[in-house]
């Protein structure tokens, strides 16, 4: 899935995490074993699912520093087509999660079953980071693409 923005792009600290991870996946991935395995099988989920999520959900909270401010942004309209198209595919990226948290829960018995702390560690970090997203960031580009159509109507 590839969505142009040409103008909108993902805030810089929401971009790092997801580069963070994605880096720390790809050294989990060169572990031997059932450990390289389940970072392997979580990899090709999270991949798509970052992208998805940077164009979806990122991109438009750019705009968000600027509404908070009170201003239009010239971007508005951008924005809400992004977060109209991240309403349509909210469950398929909800059940995507629900997807990496069970290949997460492989990673993390393999981490257990190896004595590999950093596994276990990796495996809460991603969930956690799944989690935020569910409870703050996917409600706040949708509130956000609201509010941008009740500004569009004044």
């Amino acid at each position: 899935m590839t969505i142009d923005t040409t103008t909108l792009h993902a805030p810089a600290s929401l971009r790092a995490e997801h580069e963070e991870l994605h880096r720390d996946l790809s050294r989990m991935m060169r572990q031997p074993g059932e450990l390289g395995e389940a970072a392997r099988a979580i990899t090709k989920v999270v991949h798509r699912h970052f992208l998805k999520e940077e164009q979806l959900v990122f991109a438009p909270l750019a705009v968000l520093a600027q509404v908070a401010e009170g201003k239009i942004p010239d971007e508005a309209a951008e924005a809400l087509e992004l977060i109209e198209r991240l309403k349509a595919e909210l469950p398929q990226m909800i059940a995507e999660h629900r997807e990496v948290v069970a290949e997460l829960d492989r990673l993390v018995a393999a981490g257990v079953s190896a004595g590999d702390s950093g596994s276990v560690e990796l495996a809460n970090r991603l969930k956690l980071h799944a989690q935020n997203e569910e409870e703050i960031l996917y409600p706040a580009a949708i509130i956000l693409g609201e509010y941008l159509k009740l500004l569009a109507f004044r």
